[in-house]
């Protein structure tokens, strides 16, 4: 009875390691009209992966998206797109991590994830001199 009880543990922890890391969305939704501005605030844990931008049409609007530490994001969306952001790799000393090749014989740096760890804010500034009314979703995509 004894050997199934730790079999049992043992196949309960391996799948609760496995949920901890779940892909996951969360759209920010706003409209604006004409130049105003639209700030949403949402608590996120986990690394960034992508931003997907639902934009009205024939409209020009700057969004940013930004934690209290850095900006992440700042653009002027003209249509619906998805956005790859991500930030060079650091040593302890603070440089960025390097390596020589690729296309050319200089210095490149490594890249990785976005890491979210508290309140990220995503603005949308309407760029329209009417007063048009134009929806925006943005949605971050992360991992948990």
């Amino acid at each position: 009875m004894k050997k199934y009880i730790g079999l049992f543990l043992i196949i309960t922890l391996a799948f609760s390691g496995l949920a901890l890391a779940v892909m996951d969305d969360q759209p920010f939704v706003s409209t604006v009209a004409g130049v105003q501005t639209n700030a949403q605030n949402q608590v996120l844990r986990g690394e960034l992966y992508a931003i997907h931008f639902d934009v009205a049409a024939s409209s020009t609007q700057t969004i940013t998206v930004a934690t209290a530490r850095q900006l992440i994001f700042k653009k002027d969306v003209t249509a619906d797109g998805i956005y790859y952001p991500m930030v060079p790799l650091c040593a302890t000393n603070g440089n960025a991590i390097t390596f020589v090749g690729g296309t050319n014989d200089t210095a490149n740096a490594f890249y990785g994830k976005i890491p979210l760890a508290g309140k990220v804010t995503v603005t949308v500034l309407g760029g329209n001199a009417v007063t048009s009314t134009n929806a925006n979703t943005t949605t971050l995509i992360y991992n948990k």
